[in-house]
């Protein structure tokens, strides 16, 4: 099971193919992503925009968190670079050809 977690444009199209596991975050509340490091999910799928608006200490929480384990995706930053990055934070390993 995935959680996705995000503003209501970003949520919105996991919801149209079926996705039933959502949190939407509202703009100033952001603070109550903390709360998913204690749910018993395996992966939680976040909206890069909500992550950067967390607090530092949050922020490492979620990076170093291995249950849940976080994929933060930037709407707005889709290039190969940031998916790389993203998959050798979350995997621990480094994709050649994605």
């Amino acid at each position: 099971m995935i959680k996705i977690v995000g503003y209501g444009d970003f949520v919105r199209g996991f919801r149209l193919i079926g996705v039933k596991n959502i949190m939407l975050i509202k703009i100033g509340s952001e603070s109550h992503v903390e709360s998913l490091l204690e749910e018993d999910i395996p992966l939680v799928i976040l909206d890069g925009r909500v992550f950067e608006k967390l607090k530092p200490y949050i922020k490492d929480k979620i990076i170093t968190s291995k249950k849940p384990l976080f994929f933060v995706l930037n709407p707005e930053k889709s290039d190969d670079e940031s998916m790389r990055l993203m998959i050798k934070r979350a995997l621990g390993v480094e994709i050649e050809n994605i």
